[in-house]
């Protein structure tokens, strides 16, 4: 072992933490891109009605941040050097058996694999009352299933044994998250499982992988696509006439697919911005800031009941929907909810806890390296434009991602490869290979 190496392990060297300082500057870098895309959309939508709001959330975040790099983050070095008894690829294996077995687990609940269901019929409706019975088993436990496979688990897994150079076991894995994500038949579950890998391979240089597992994704899209539209499947039933039949068919899937992507690119772009924009119209112009009873773990303590926001903001603005007896969310960008609650002091709030979560997950990522950690967490910051901060973490997989990276990733060889100029093969006193040498230029 080197004298840097060395150094590293015996807690003498700075490189740990500063890697951590590395790691979490640029999940702050994403987290404000994210937010200025939900605030562009939002004067995008209202002009400057709301610009006022800015500068208390940007505070907020702006003082915490400052706070944790020049006070917090340089006691944190126990912590970030904190090694478990127990070799992380055994950890490895078992999580992939605890996988498998939470997927089965799932299918069996069932009854059914329900994509395999909806390919055996060919009405929409029967598609999506199908798609619909996935969540509604009775079973409230299975719901939590996906956050510990599609959202957490697998993405976590799959790095890791590229990390590792363990192609097998990471095309394993990424295969069986694809069908699983293909299965609950959410067009969103095949990227979600496939992003961060993907992202990793692209960082990291792994070009042909990277290009393996994006046309994996979007393989598991077009399915998805043709599943829930059968009158576009094409099947020989489709092609009865001959070549009009085929031109026809053509032009339907042309037109859906124009509809569809003009609905992506506005759904991507522009409704974030939008949704919070009718949140705070709502409050409390229409319906009064609620203190903290909107919080499911807070309201208790309060005395009063819960209250669920965007189940309320629904039934406000599709009544029609709601009267039928649709359960539906209008969900909005995290800082929304702590709006919601406490009004323009919400805000500030709202900063202060996205910098400490950005903080959290950066104490758990950084021992993974620079690549890893943003590959694994600008899922859930790009979700905290769509979703409660407490909601992306525990519901989300956020929490459990942060974890799992901690336990899989020992402290040292990461810190190492992204600080050293010579990167070489280290052995932890776990027994845990890590080795970078070619990493970087390494095509698969």
């Amino acid at each position: 072992m080197t004298l840097s190496a060395a150094l590293l392990f015996d807690g003498r060297s700075p490189l740990a933490s500063r890697s951590l300082r590395t790691v979490y500057a640029a999940l702050v870098g994403l987290y404000l891109f994210a937010m200025a895309w939900v605030w562009g959309g939002i004067i995008h939508s209202t002009g400057s009605k709301y610009i006022g709001l800015v500068p208390i959330q940007a505070v907020g975040f702006a003082v915490t941040v400052g706070v944790l790099f020049a006070f917090v983050f340089p006691r944190f070095r126990h912590v970030i050097e904190f090694r478990l008894p127990i070799s992380s690829n055994a950890i490895a294996i078992w999580l992939v058996v605890l996988v498998t077995a939470l997927i089965v687990l799932h299918w069996v609940a069932l009854g059914r694999i329900p994509l395999l269901a909806a390919f055996a019929v060919d009405d929409v409706m029967q598609v999506a009352l199908i798609r619909d019975s996935i969540h509604r088993t009775g079973i409230p436990l299975l719901g939590y299933i996906p956050t510990l496979t599609i959202w957490s688990g697998i993405p976590v897994l799959g790095i890791y044994f590229i990390h590792r150079r363990q192609y097998k076991l990471s095309w394993l894995i990424l295969f069986v998250g694809f069908l699983y994500a293909l299965s609950l038949m959410q067009k969103s579950y095949p990227l979600i499982v496939l992003a961060p890998p993907a992202l990793y391979c692209l960082l990291t240089r792994r070009l042909v992988r990277m290009a393996l597992i994006v046309s994996m994704a979007a393989a598991g899209v077009l399915i998805l696509f043709f599943i829930a539209n059968p009158h576009l499947r094409p099947t020989s039933q489709s092609f009865p006439s001959g070549q009009y039949s085929l031109a026809h068919k053509q032009g339907q899937l042309s037109k859906v697919v124009g509809t569809t992507t003009t609905s992506l690119l506005d759904r991507v772009f522009l409704l974030p911005g939008d949704v919070v924009a009718q949140w705070f119209s709502t409050f409390p112009a229409k319906i009064g800031y609620e203190k903290g009873c909107g919080y499911r773990f807070f309201a208790p303590l309060l005395g009063c009941k819960f209250v669920n926001n965007p189940e309320r903001l629904y039934a406000l603005y599709y009544p029609e929907q709601y009267r039928t007896g649709v359960q539906g969310t209008y969900n909005a960008a995290h800082f929304a909810e702590e709006y919601a609650n406490f009004g323009p002091i919400g805000l500030l709030l709202s900063g202060i806890l996205a910098a400490v979560a950005l903080a959290m997950a950066a104490i758990a990522t950084c021992r993974a390296g620079l690549s890893a950690a943003i590959a694994l967490n600008l899922p859930a910051i790009m979700a905290l434009t769509s979703a409660a901060l407490h909601t992306t973490l525990l519901s989300g997989g956020w929490l459990t991602v942060m974890i799992l990276a901690y336990a899989l990733y020992p402290p040292g060889a990461p810190a190492l490869r992204e600080n050293l100029r010579k990167p070489e093969k280290i052995r932890s006193d776990a027994g845990d290979d890590f080795s970078d040498a070619g990493q970087a230029t390494e095509a698969f």
